[in-house]
């Protein structure tokens, strides 16, 4: 027979020795053999003795969905707090699977506390503002310039006032680099201006040329960090500067060669 909490005379607590699982078996089934419905496994329903025996009243009395606990004392044990089912407590009855929670503990499980029943609440999945930022597993950081810590997602120190590029973790090398080439950045964004007026200039455009190249290799990394166009006029005012200057030597060099 399989565990049965559907009762009909008085019952016997009966407890799965593999799984924990509690069942009330009707003494009709006493000294037969049970399978446990939530595991599988086979137990021995004791006898009927003087204790589970004889309140008929108690064993007839319709089963209600919450109703004082007419196990206490008999080891009901609820699975949402982990705690016994004391006397007179008002319990609750899984409707699939007959396990006995308290009624309170029921209710703020919002169902089933046993894993597989199909009354066991739906697992509800967190925003990605409900769950804390990380990186590489940690919810916090060291700050590059105090070294202080914050939280992961900052991307302010609230202890120095240091402020960075993204919430990514940066060591202190790097954070005091990239500081000192946003400090170059005005400056370089008025070089690459000068650079494109030089190099379309005639006169100017091989000093702009040879000069004006070296310039570029040396800050590259700042325009890097200005807006896309800075790195195109760069790039378009050497080449002009370019351009021009080898126009100009094919000039001069035809004038001598062909001039009068």
């Amino acid at each position: 027979m399989s565990a049965d909490t559907t009762f009909e005379g008085p019952r016997i607590p009966v407890r799965c020795a593999q799984c924990g699982q509690h069942y009330q078996v009707s003494s009709a089934h006493a000294g037969k053999t049970a399978r446990c419905r939530k595991c599988g496994a086979t137990f021995q329903v004791p006898p009927v003795s003087p204790v589970t025996a004889p309140d008929q009243r108690a064993a007839t009395a319709p089963q209600s969905s919450q109703r004082p606990s007419a196990a206490a004392g008999q080891g009901d044990f609820c699975a949402v707090c982990q705690g016994p089912i004391a006397a007179g407590e008002p319990v609750t009855n899984c409707p699939n699977c007959k396990a006995v929670y308290h009624s309170d503990c029921w209710e703020y499980n919002k169902g089933c506390g046993l894993y597989g029943c199909p009354e066991a609440p739906p697992t509800e999945k967190l925003n990605t503002l409900e769950m804390p930022m990380s990186y590489w597993g940690k919810e916090q950081k060291n700050c590059p310039a105090c070294n202080r810590e914050i939280q992961a997602a900052a991307i302010r120190c609230r202890h120095c006032g240091a402020t960075f590029r993204s919430a990514r973790p940066e060591d202190k090398a790097g954070f005091y680099a990239h500081a000192a080439v946003e400090r170059n950045l005005p400056s370089v964004r008025r070089g690459t201006v000068w650079l494109l007026v030089l190099s379309i200039v005639p006169c100017t455009a091989p000093l702009a040329a040879i000069f004006g190249t070296a310039w570029y290799l040396r800050h590259r990394h700042e325009v890097r960090e200005l807006p896309a166009l800075h790195g195109a006029l760069c790039k378009l005012a050497i080449g002009v500067a370019v351009g021009q200057s080898v126009f100009g030597l094919i000039v001069a060099a035809a004038h001598t060669m062909f001039g009068g």
